[in-house]
């Protein structure tokens, strides 16, 4: 089951005498599935907008840290989106994951252009050995520009503000693999602040 959900490549078992004369135990040595690259790909569409198309590259024995990297794209004629993100599981705690990512948000309506530029860091806490429950916080920097058109005289103007945003969340999720979650489902409740600067 483990090497068909695609956690583990491949698994030995070993005995080993026990304290007792009569007595035997069998270890399991699995192959992490993840130790090598493992890219995953998805393509959405969406009418009117165009395709979402979202990569992932995962490995956890990237420089013996476990760096997990994702990225995702839209581009179409309204919109213009790119997320990078880095993750560090293990960090501070066996339980803990640290995170930063980038984004670059450009989308555009009748006679009027948003554009969103930013950053966050990031750092989740599972509070049980299962990784089902989780706590989260998340501080981010953002720079909105919004351009607008007048139709008639084609004057345009520009106004940009700054926003730093302050997040909370806790999660519950029972999916069967964190690397490519197939089944289960998964419920998360967030507080958002962000005050303009």
């Amino acid at each position: 089951r483990l090497r068909g959900l695609g956690l583990i490549s491949d698994a030995q078992p070993v005995l080993k005498p026990g304290s007792a004369p009569d007595q035997v135990i069998l270890q399991l040595r699995a192959v992490d599935a993840a130790q090598r690259w493992f890219p995953a790909f998805t393509v959405t569409y969406v009418p009117g907008e165009g395709s979402v198309l979202l990569l992932q590259l995962s490995t956890p024995n990237l420089l013996g840290k476990g760096i997990r990297f994702s990225g995702s794209g839209w581009l179409s004629a309204q919109r213009r989106l790119f997320d990078f993100n880095v993750s560090l599981p293990g960090f501070l705690s066996p339980l803990g994951t640290a995170s930063a990512e980038v984004h670059n948000r450009d989308r555009t309506m009748p006679l009027v252009r948003h554009k969103a530029q930013g950053g966050s860091l990031g750092y989740g806490l599972s509070l049980d050995r299962r990784r089902r429950f989780s706590l989260a916080g998340r501080v981010a920097a953002e720079r909105f520009t919004t351009t607008v058109s007048e139709f008639f005289d084609q004057s345009v103007g520009e106004a940009s503000t700054y926003r730093l945003k302050f997040g909370l969340s806790a999660s519950y999720d029972n999916r069967d693999s964190g690397l490519m979650a197939t089944r289960g489902q998964r419920v998360a409740l967030g507080l958002d602040w962000a005050p303009q600067v």
